[in-house]
Formats: structure tokens, sequence, C-alpha cells
């Protein structure tokens, strides 16, 4: 099917959901709460639903915090001995990574134990602070760390506590003097990195891959802008993120462009321009499962709505039309997305929701658990074959 077929494919699907789609699968959205202050910002669930990320306190300060399974009940992980926590991603076992200020100001990168338990400060490349950005399910850690030069630079390490390797940065016009920054943003259970490091102008980030320990990054291929960021990778090394400019589309201007979610093949091979599926607009992916399933959010008018796709990039649905309307309310991005279909999704009123699918009468239990997202995609490319067999 050609790029302008999906597109018009695509264009069709964001009309609304057809009755028949409905009934055969909605979703609930359940509102995560707070640690007792006004907001609350999930930014990653493992497969049994633990959500991860930062809330207000009571106090006012920000902590990071950990769900229970489906995203019931909140606990703080409190903090390195400072004011401010924030976790920033999970594995199945509960290992929870991101960053923490100390008691002398300084902010480190963080990785607890299984469940959430404990904090301990995972250190720097020799420099002051730190973040941790990613960790998969054999304990492996990534992130960014200030190193002894001042410049900020990615880092793996095998597991919490095991010394930070530097995977470096690209080179000045690529064969000179290192660039300024590189940062990892997560990592795959066979070790895969990806991130975002800034060319030789030090002016824009561009999509990286690595390797956990192995220092050195690699551009990714099929990008030609001149600002992308890889946010995502899953089991199969599919690289999600976001870019101005494609190889495939030179003939496109990165700043007529605009920033453009993508998904790639297995292993980095191939790219897809998801932002052409959805007419051009502005859009960013942030979540892959191991289905091939994307989420992230694009624009509709001057809004941002939050979007999850078929399996490898195919087709896509915004969100808002999964569940029954809420007053007031819309979801602006998916920012996590399970391999049982559960969505994490973060609200215009500034806090976060767990969609999980509603198993109906005589669903299968691998629907209920939340296949029931593709579903909905099938049945609604039925009614709309359906559709245009009784037009011929």
């Amino acid at each position: 099917m050609s790029i302008h077929r999906l597109a018009a494919v695509a264009a069709g699907l964001t009309v609304g959901l057809s009755s028949q789609a409905v009934q055969a699968q909605s979703y609930s959205a359940f509102d995560l709460g707070t640690l007792g202050g006004s907001t609350l910002i999930g930014t990653a669930l493992n497969n049994l639903g633990q959500v991860v990320g930062s809330s207000t306190t009571v106090g006012g300060a920000t902590h990071a915090f950990i769900t229970g399974a489906n995203g019931l009940g909140l606990t703080d992980l409190g903090t390195l001995g400072g004011a401010s926590s924030y976790a920033l991603a999970i594995n199945d076992a509960g290992q929870v990574v991101g960053r923490a200020a100390r008691a002398d100001g300084l902010t480190r990168a963080f990785a607890t134990g299984a469940g959430g338990v404990g904090m301990t400060d995972l250190g720097t490349l020799g420099g002051s602070t730190s973040g941790a950005t990613g960790i998969n399910n054999l304990g492996q850690i990534v992130g960014y760390a200030v190193a002894g030069d001042g410049n900020t630079r990615a880092f793996s390490a095998a597991s919490a506590g095991a010394p930070l390797v530097n995977l470096g940065s690209f080179s000045g016009g690529r064969g000179s003097t290192p660039t300024a920054f590189s940062g990892a943003n997560a990592v795959n259970d066979s070790g895969k990195v990806v991130g975002s490091a800034t060319e030789s102008c030090n002016c824009a980030g561009a999509a990286f891959s690595s390797q956990v320990g192995v220092p050195g990054i690699s551009h990714i291929a099929g990008l030609s802008g001149n600002i992308s960021s890889a946010t995502a990778v899953n089991a199969s090394g599919q690289i999600v993120g976001y870019t101005n400019g494609f190889t495939a589309t030179p003939e496109l201007p990165p700043h007529l462009l605009g920033n453009r979610a993508f998904v790639t093949g297995p292993n980095g091979v191939g790219m897809t321009d998801l932002g052409a599926l959805m007419g051009g607009v502005a859009s960013a992916a942030f979540a892959i499962n191991n289905l091939g399933q994307v989420g992230g959010s694009f624009s509709v008018g001057s809004e941002s709505h939050g979007f999850v796709t078929g399996l490898n990039g195919l087709e896509y649905l915004d969100v808002n039309s999964l569940v029954a309307p809420i007053a007031g309310l819309y979801f602006t991005s998916v920012v996590g997305l399970n391999d049982v279909g559960q969505l994490l999704v973060t609200a215009s009123n500034s806090r976060s929701y767990l969609l999980s699918a509603v198993p109906e009468a005589g669903t299968n239990a691998l629907m209920g658990l939340g296949l029931g997202l593709m579903g909905v995609v099938v049945a609604r490319r039925k009614a709309r074959h359906r559709a245009e067999e009784a037009a011929v």
C-alpha cells in the first residue's frame, strides 16, 4: 500500500470510531491521582501496569513515585537527601531509574531495587550531575552524566552500582572535534541504546544508537533533518522518535517539514514517516511495545492529542476516541505502551491516566488483556471495507 493510500486511510479513520468499533472494544481511563499535590506526570510503565513518574506533594515538592499493578496505589520513592526526584523508567521487576537531588544540592542518577525499594546514587562520569533515563529487564541502565571535561555524555552501566561507561559523542563535522552533548533515552533487553547527540554545530540533536558497555554512537539511517531524537526501542530493535527531515523526502526543507514521528524496522533498518500517515502535521513518538505498536502525540488544530498505532506503525488512532469523553479534558500524549495494550497518557489537566481495555462478553483472554486495541483497528478496517462494498 502506498504512503498516499495509507495517509488517506488514516485520515478517514480519525473522523471517529464507528459504532461497530466501539462495540468491539472500549477502554477505561484510570486517574492515577497524586502524592497530595495538584499534578502528577507519568513517564513509563511496565508489563504489570506499574507506572512511574513524578508528582507534587502536599508540601509542594516534586517526588518520584511508583504505583502497584494496573496503576493502583502511589508510593513516594523519596530523594537522595535533597528536595526533589523524578522517576523516568521502570523494568518488569519494578526497578526504577531517574534523577534525584542530594543534600548538597547536586542532582544524580538513581536506581532502586525490585519493587522500587531503596535508592542508589549511580554517580557521574567525573563531573557533578547525572540522570538515568532507561533500564532493561537485565538491570542494565542508560542515561546522561557530566564528564570531567564539563561536557554531558550518554552513559551505560551493567547494573546499579556498576561503573558508568562513557558512550561518547559525534565528532565535529563527523570527523574532527567531539561535540558538546550526548544523552541516552532508552535501552532494550539486547543492550541496544538509543538517544540524541549534538552535531558539529552544537545547536541541534541527532538521533543515535549504541550498545551497552561499548563506547561509540552511530547515526540512525534514514534521517536527514537537523533535529532528531530516538526516544524508545523495543526487543526487536525497532526505534521510534521524531525528526524534522527524512532521507526519503529531501524535497521537503526541514524548516517546513517540522518535527514528525518515525519508526524503524527491526534492528533499526528501514524508516517509516508516521507524520505522513497523520497528514503531515507535527508529531513525535515516545513509546513502542514489543508488538511494534507506537505511541506519541500529534497536532490537532491548536491542541496536541495522543496517538497509538497498529503493528509496525500501520494506521493510527487518536486515543481520545478510545474512551468516553471526560468533560473539559483531553489526552495530549501517549508516553507509555506495554505488551498487554495498556496506555499511559498525559492529560490536559497536568495529570496522567492509565487506559486499559475493557473485556467484552465473548472476548478471548488475550484480547481482554490488551490486544483490544488491535481489535478496534481491525473492526474499523472491516467496517470500512463493508462500507466500500456497499457503495459499489
